[in-house]
């Protein structure tokens, strides 16, 4: 039974469409929900949404925080920040890994650097991580 998923971010509706399962970063690890699920709100982390449909079929999202309200026909995410993989620049998330990486750096490492600073780190790191797995690198198969 497919199940309804409706991304929203500040600045608008970024997604709504149905699909067999999506997984969500929670507190507590990755969830998994399809149709039919229990009713529960979750806080997301840091993380990757991936869509699932037709067995191989895959839409894979960054997401930075928010909270994600399940019914049992329909996801709701309210995120801080969401994109889609395919519309993240590589190059700028590289750039603003440095600049994350030279601001830890300058603070003396992670122990000691503003929480600011080391969360725009994680940011950066988780971003360009997914990115860099779900597109294909010129001359590499890609993997998903």
């Amino acid at each position: 039974m497919p199940i309804k998923v409706e991304i929203v971010t500040p600045e608008r509706l970024l997604m709504s469409r149905d699909a067999d399962m999506v997984t969500l970063p929670g507190e507590s690890g990755q969830m998994g929900v399809m149709g039919g699920h229990a009713p529960l709100m979750t806080t997301l982390v840091t993380g990757e949404i991936i869509l699932h449909a037709n067995d191989d079929e895959q839409e894979a999202l960054f997401v930075n925080g928010g909270i994600a309200e399940v019914r049992p026909d329909v996801v709701t995410i309210l995120a801080d920040v969401a994109e889609r993989v395919d519309d993240i620049d590589i190059q700028r998330a590289e750039a603003a890994r440095a600049r994350a990486e030279a601001s830890v750096a300058e603070a003396g490492g992670v122990a000691s650097a503003p929480p600011v600073h080391v969360a725009a780190l994680r940011r950066s790191q988780v971003r360009l991580r997914i990115a860099r797995r779900r597109r294909p690198q010129p001359g590499s198969p890609q993997t998903n």
